[in-house]
């Protein structure tokens, strides 16, 4: 249900294999370990933490002229001893085997694999820079709580965006990954001798780094004013049965955010494709 890269992606956090019939990640599980607290700990998490920073690590290293990356990772997994520099013939047999005896799973949750039969999965011609992926990959600790989030709702977000009783949520989703941004960026201007950031300081800095791209120094402020419609039946705007919202609500959003998250890990600005 995803749109994925022509070609697998061997990095050093994990390796990403991606054939006609099935596609599964293989990550390390040194992130998580040593981490406690109520901020790692959920009864409805399905993705780790190395899971999460492999899939928004590469959604943000995609460049924007070569169109996006969705995916769709489904809750199942099994832990081996074998490691992601194991034959891949190796990892695909286990990976078969498990997709196989898991399958009547798939079709309670509404789900069907290319291997039970239908159609290939969807690919982009082009392939995944595997060694800006590694860059980015380890720019982002198991401590780095507020990019781990919001690269996980770009990620979520993407997977609501396939369903199409779920935009809506997707829309939602950006928005949490918008205000990590925001934190993210607020964090940057403490560092620079703001003890007390604002949103609209936060906005200004962004335009400092980008320009006039994205949304210059309205960036939080316009987008700000989608979520109030978002998250609240009944607002200044209005009360809605449902929000006003348009598709390019989402696109707009999720490629702005691609390049901040970009800026904010490696402190470069992507090249941006300007729509007139």
């Amino acid at each position: 249900m995803g749109f994925y890269p022509a070609r697998d992606i061997v990095t050093n956090s994990g390796r990403f294999i991606i054939e006609d019939d099935i596609a599964f990640l293989m990550t390390s599980a040194d992130l998580g370990r040593g981490v406690s607290g109520p901020e790692s700990v959920s009864e409805i998490e399905f993705l780790t933490l190395e899971e999460i920073r492999l899939l928004g690590c590469i959604t943000i290293s995609w460049k924007e002229e070569h169109g996006s990356l969705s995916f769709y990772p489904i809750p199942h997994h099994i832990d081996l001893v074998l490691g992601p520099t194991s034959q891949r013939d190796e990892l695909l047999g286990v990976a078969r085997r498990h997709v196989v005896s898991i399958q009547e799973n798939y079709r309670s949750e509404g789900l069907t694999l290319p291997l039970a039969g239908v159609h290939s999965y969807s690919r982009q011609d082009r392939e995944a820079d595997d060694k800006l992926v590694d860059q980015l990959c380890d720019k982002v600790a198991s401590s780095h709580h507020l990019m781990l989030r919001g690269l996980s709702a770009l990620v979520r977000a993407g997977m609501l965006w396939r369903r199409r009783e779920f935009q809506e949520q997707a829309i939602a989703t950006l928005h949490v990954a918008l205000a990590a941004s925001q934190e993210l960026i607020f964090d940057i201007l403490r560092k620079e001798g703001n003890p007390g950031p604002s949103s609209k300081e936060a906005s200004a800095r962004l335009a400092l780094a980008f320009g006039d791209n994205p949304r210059g120094d309205a960036y939080f402020a316009d987008y700000y004013e989608d979520r109030i419609v978002v998250v609240h039946p009944r607002s200044r705007h209005g009360t809605f049965a449902f929000p006003p919202l348009a598709a390019d609500d989402f696109y707009d959003l999720r490629t702005d955010l691609v390049a901040v998250f970009f800026w904010l890990l490696t402190g470069q600005v992507p090249e941006r494709v300007l729509v007139c």
